[in-house]
């Protein structure tokens, strides 16, 4: 186990009981359809996330591997997934309602890190190294 790893399931097991007790807020009844969001993120007024959804599902399930052992850097995931759609012919989705995103599809995240979900091409790189270490281990046994 790395030491980013062992960092993180540190910050887990003290902050955890903490995150489990937030949940996010029902969606408003206002008739825009806007949505309040209450969680790690703070309150977002006023914004419709939902226009988002299938662009996020598409590009979670294209561009990103999920591990409940990894963590991806927040402003690193955004900005891919603002040149994806804007890639796609989808305008991009700003900072905050990303966060949204997130906290709807129930990824939690905390100092600039979100647990569980890395793009594909980190997710190749970290594999590559840990077998490049383990060849290494292996070639000086």
């Amino acid at each position: 186990m790395n030491t980013f790893t062992k960092m993180a399931e540190e910050w887990v097991r003290a902050h955890g009981a903490e995150i489990e007790k937030q949940a996010p807020q029902q969606p408003s009844s206002d008739s825009d359809n806007a949505t309040h969001v209450v969680g790690c993120a703070g309150e977002l007024p006023g914004f419709s996330q939902a226009a988002w959804l299938p662009e996020f599902d598409a590009w979670v399930s294209s561009e990103c591997a999920r591990s409940e052992r990894c963590f991806g850097g927040i402003r690193s995931l955004h900005k891919h997934f603002s040149a994806w759609c804007s890639r796609s012919a989808s305008v991009p989705c700003d900072f905050k309602t990303f966060k949204g995103i997130l906290w709807d599809r129930e990824f939690l995240f905390a100092d600039g890190l979100v647990s569980g979900l890395i793009l594909s091409v980190d997710e190749t790189e970290r594999l590559k190294a840990m077998a490049r270490a383990k060849n290494a281990q292996g070639a000086q046994s």
